[in-house]
């Protein structure tokens, strides 16, 4: 809804870096969480998962009534309803990503094209309601109700799958290399760490045999031999082992193999949530003739198309880290160059082709956060999968935030919220 909200809300262009610094107020309550769970009492699953969906559908009726309140010059009830949305996410982040650990990596994959198809739904509900246009269909109001409505459906879903136990690692034989065999993990797929540190520790997991181990490392064949991921791996061996001493090592020995997982998550999502969330309205208005509201609108149709495939992708092909991410940096990084209103992007081919990157850009993103989930539901040890995948969630979110906090300060001190003039 941003290309309408920035039209008639008076914080304007700048109404979506507010809006996403109110959504990582979240953090909050995933800390808060945290502590609870950690140190006070567990909360089990069958509580946190269900209020997490209940919560979502309150939300999203809550915004249909208020969203257009403003006190002072400032849209304070659309920031209480993203600070809600917001809390939903981070503390997903914490709780959904080690509650689908226990299921096999396809559901992963399904749980998580599920939450980026409904970004999809909100991008199909906009295109027929045609935000930012003169002639707009029906109400925010609308919009969002219908939403509500939606995000209802999830919590039937959830008993369904708790009910019939779908999906369960335990209720049907893992689909892992057999003893003796050459395949490599899932780790290994997407050129993430080292091979001896992939398979560090694994003669606990029941999902790896050490018979399997010795036949990986004899046959050099298995192992990467490209040199720009060996000397990664070598560094990202170095930095895995600064950031965790050996005391922290000896108690939580998954996390030195969590580090590369937390720190691509991290960066991915530092951009994608904490900086372009907030630069992209910018670019678009600057690479558009007249005001880029409508743009905008089909660069996050076209980015919610490409989401759902990114998560999908996951089922059929790893990309390799490095060079995602390296793609995934250019591409972020060219976005962030038209908010700053570069003459190089003022050709008419500039906004078709900001909306081709934001929408691959989307997709990448996507096929990294959810081959990082699948990899540690599938490499890491039994008993370390919740806990790994609780702290890339928390890096996750911090870095997030991080973004958030960066961007506010970029348009506050450097942007101005009306739309540029055609001249």
């Amino acid at each position: 809804e941003i290309p309408y909200l920035e039209e008639v809300l008076p914080e304007k262009l700048c109404i979506a870096t507010y809006m996403n610094a109110t959504t990582n107020l979240g953090l909050v309550s995933m800390l808060c969480y945290l502590y609870i769970h950690s140190y006070i009492m567990p909360i089990p699953y069958y509580y946190s998962v269900p209020s997490l969906l209940i919560v979502s559908a309150v939300g999203s009726y809550l915004s249909a009534g208020i969203y257009s309140i403003t006190t002072d010059g400032f849209s304070l009830s659309l920031y209480f309803c993203c600070a809600i949305g917001g809390s939903v996410g981070a503390l997903s982040s914490v709780i959904m990503n080690p509650f689908m650990t226990t299921y096999r990596n396809n559901f992963i994959s399904a749980a998580r094209s599920g939450g980026s198809a409904y970004i999809l739904l909100c991008a199909i509900v906009s295109i027929a309601q045609n935000p930012g246009a003169s002639d707009m269909r029906f109400s925010v109001t609308t919009y969002m109700t219908i939403f509500g409505v939606l995000l209802s459906l999830p919590i039937c879903a959830y008993q369904f799958v708790i009910h019939y136990k779908l999906g369960l690692r335990e209720s049907v034989p893992e689909q892992n290399p057999k003893p003796g065999s050459v395949e490599l993990l899932e780790g290994e797929k997407l050129g993430l760490n080292p091979l001896h540190k992939s398979l560090e520790g694994m003669e606990s997991n029941n999902t790896v045999d050490s018979s399997e181990v010795s036949q990986l490392v004899i046959h050099p064949k298995n192992i990467n031999d490209d040199v720009i991921q060996r000397i990664l791996n070598g560094f990202m061996d170095k930095i895995s082992s600064y950031l965790v001493p050996n005391k922290w090592h000896e108690n939580m020995p998954w996390l030195r193999r969590t580090v590369p997982y937390m720190l691509t998550v991290g960066w991915v999502n530092f951009n994608t949530w904490g900086m372009v969330t907030a630069l992209l309205p910018f670019a678009m208005s600057n690479v558009s003739q007249g005001s880029g509201s409508n743009n905008l609108a089909i660069a996050y149709e076209a980015g919610a198309v490409l989401l759902v495939l990114g998560d999908l992708s996951t089922t059929v092909f790893q990309m390799r880290f490095y060079q995602g991410l390296t793609t995934f940096s250019a591409f972020c990084i060219t976005i962030y160059l038209a908010s700053a209103n570069l003459s190089g992007f003022h050709t008419p081919a500039a906004a078709p082709l900001l909306i081709i990157i934001f929408a691959v850009e989307r997709f990448i993103e996507a096929h990294l956060v959810t081959s990082a989930y699948r990899a540690i539901a599938t490499d890491f040890a039994i008993e370390h999968r919740q806990a790994a995948s609780r702290a890339v969630g928390i890096s996750d979110q911090m870095s997030t935030t991080l973004g958030a906090v960066i961007s506010t300060v970029l348009v506050t001190l450097l942007y101005s919220c009306t739309q540029p003039t055609d001249d």
